[in-house]
């Protein structure tokens, strides 16, 4: 569907939003929204963090970048969020996923 292409193609840019989905599907952010909960169910919001976790997973699991780069390379906004929200939805953090991704 328009709605995972855009969220494939643009998650890694952490200024991405729900506007910008809404103009490239020439309708207004409410409906976009509305559909979006429709089609998944889930909100936008939740959408891009799931394909940022699951970018942010595949680079710790698979480089050695440092976590600030697997942050910016995953689409989080700072290595603050990044850690945040990986702790929150994953229960541990960056560090711990890849040393256990690893073992």
């Amino acid at each position: 569907s328009a709605i995972n292409y855009f969220v494939s193609k643009f998650h890694r840019n952490a200024a991405v939003r729900l506007a910008e989905l809404a103009r490239s599907l020439q309708l207004s952010e409410d409906r976009v929204g509305h559909v979006v909960c429709e089609l998944f169910g889930d909100t936008f919001s939740a959408l891009l963090l799931r394909a940022r976790l699951e970018t942010a997973q595949g680079l710790l699991r698979l480089s050695d970048l440092p976590l600030r780069e697997v942050a910016k390379q995953s689409g989080f906004g700072s290595r603050a969020q990044f850690f945040h929200l990986f702790q929150r939805e994953l229960h541990m953090t960056p560090l711990q996923w890849r040393q256990s991704a690893s073992a």
